[in-house]
């Protein structure tokens, strides 16, 4: 499916719901979502796309407040996920911040958001994403985990690789998770996927930023 075919096609029926007398708002709202998320991907693709192609320096890294970071992640996606009850729970350590480059690790945040999304959209059982951040042996630890119950072990070993997903065409493209875990490792993190109590989960490492002299 081609994204523009998408949105052309859902434009349309709009056209036709407006059209008529007793035109139904469910309906409306659905075809809504459906150009909403799909104009989410298309900027997603273009954003991982410059990343892998292009090598850009951008700005000079600086100490971030993480519960910045959520907050500024969780602004793009809270529409989307209500609309899908999807529950949002946020943990943060008080105090925390990370040296970063604040728009690759927003990048990374929801990235791993969009992919919990899709993987819990239409699941039957209860809904939820929750990220928590704490301190803990000298590291600074990101945990973003949803409620799905984990990832086939034969995908697992190939979920880094560039091009590799199980996904729709107009869901993703897989380079993801393979620009997520190049971002984190070029702040000296890690990025790794674990089983966490049963569901799935992605979990970052931080080295504490240096202090700094005066």
């Amino acid at each position: 499916n081609n994204p523009l075919t998408i949105i052309n096609g859902s434009l349309f029926l709009l056209e036709r719901q407006f059209q008529k007398k007793d035109a139904r708002p469910e309906v409306i709202a659905g075809h809504f979502e459906r150009i909403h998320e799909t104009v989410s991907h298309i900027s997603s693709v273009v954003v991982n796309m410059r990343a892998m192609v292009v090598k850009c320096e951008g700005p000079a890294k600086q100490v971030v407040k993480i519960n910045d970071l959520f907050c500024k992640s969780l602004i793009f996606c809270e529409t989307k996920f209500k609309n899908r009850s999807i529950k949002l729970e946020s943990i943060c350590q008080q105090g925390l911040s990370i040296n970063c480059q604040p728009t690759q690790i927003t990048q990374v945040l929801l990235n791993l958001f969009s992919n919990s999304f899709h993987a819990i959209k239409d699941l039957e059982i209860e809904r939820w994403i929750s990220i928590k951040a704490w301190s803990e042996n000298n590291l600074i630890y990101i945990r973003v985990i949803d409620s799905g119950n984990g990832i086939d072990n034969e995908h697992v070993k190939s979920i880094f690789t560039p091009y590799y997903t199980t996904k729709s065409i107009d869901e993703g493209t897989g380079v993801g998770l393979s620009i997520s875990k190049k971002i984190v490792e070029e702040h000296q993190g890690t990025l790794e996927y674990k089983l966490f109590k049963g569901n799935t989960c992605f979990e970052m490492s931080f080295p504490f930023p240096l202090e700094r002299k005066f």
